[in-house]
């Protein structure tokens, strides 16, 4: 793989550390309260964003500690455990996105006002965070795939232990 690709992998993994942060401050959820009319008087709909700050506390608080992981791995940390990490770290995220967006929570309040219709919509920030996830673990294969160099060398040394007679097998040096 060649440096301006290395680079540019990196520079996505680390837009996507950027981006999955940022998911955790958009809503993730919408909460709609509709309160059908009593006489003249109109109907009220009340639609409250939910962020997962809002949501939950945790799952914001690993969000952010593992990009920021991840985003120092890609910036700092050269070699193929700043791949796994970064992977990993991606893998996660998209996990998680995918599981909230599939497993929408009822928000609704239970009590005795059966008239009031309440329900809980999927909002944006899942979405936003499967991206950053996805581009993060894509950007951990800069650090994953072997380098140009690496790679070539590797193929002479397979070439010269076949043209050896090993057939493939290690020589001693």
């Amino acid at each position: 793989m060649s440096t301006d690709t290395r680079a540019l992998l990196r520079s996505l993994g680390a837009l996507g550390a950027t981006v999955a942060v940022l998911a955790t401050f958009l809503p993730w959820y919408r909460f709609e309260v509709v309160i059908p009319p009593l006489g003249r008087v109109p109907a009220h709909i009340f639609s409250v964003p939910v962020t997962l700050w809002g949501f939950t506390t945790l799952a914001p608080i690993l969000i952010v500690v593992a990009a920021v992981v991840a985003m120092t791995c890609i910036t700092m940390i050269d070699g193929r455990v700043a791949g796994v990490v970064t992977g990993l770290v991606g893998l996660g995220i998209l996990a998680y996105a995918i599981v909230r967006a599939a497993d929408v929570p009822s928000l609704a309040v239970p009590g005795p006002a059966a008239a009031v219709h309440a329900v809980t919509r999927l909002d944006g920030g899942p979405f936003l965070a499967l991206a950053g996830g996805l581009m993060l673990t894509i950007g951990a294969l800069g650090d994953l795939a072997p380098a140009g160099d690496e790679a070539l060398a590797r193929k002479r040394d397979l070439r010269a232990r076949r043209l050896s007679g090993g057939m493939g097998r290690p020589v001693a040096h």
